[in-house]
């Protein structure tokens, strides 16, 4: 069977979330994930305050780091989603890639 295309639109804490849930409860035979985001580095703003008498590289992470230790199932785009098309199960990008889904989360935040 062939592995689900999984594209998770939007980072942040809860695009971190849904990326963390699924990196669990999946392998790499079922499922591939992609995580699109136009940022590259996920901050951490709970524990913003902490780090103003602290080290501030505890609250930053590169998105690239979510799949470091699962390269066969997930990978991040940089991008900006400009449009959806449902029924083909697409999502354009503003650089004029479009990449196919089976499963598409958008987190809005």
């Amino acid at each position: 069977m062939p592995r689900k295309q999984l594209v998770i639109v939007g980072g942040g804490i809860y695009g971190v979330g849904a990326v963390s849930a699924f990196l669990r409860n999946f392998n790499s035979s079922s499922i591939s994930i992609t995580l699109i985001e136009k940022r590259d580095d996920f901050i951490y703003l709970p524990i913003n305050c902490r780090n103003l008498v602290e080290d501030m590289s505890s609250l930053i992470m590169p998105y690239d780091d979510l799949f470091k230790s699962y390269p066969a199932i997930g990978k991040v785009k940089k991008g900006l989603v400009i449009g959806f098309d449902r029924n083909a199960k697409i999502v354009n990008l503003e650089s004029g890639e479009s990449l196919k889904y089976d499963i598409l989360v958008r987190i809005i935040s």
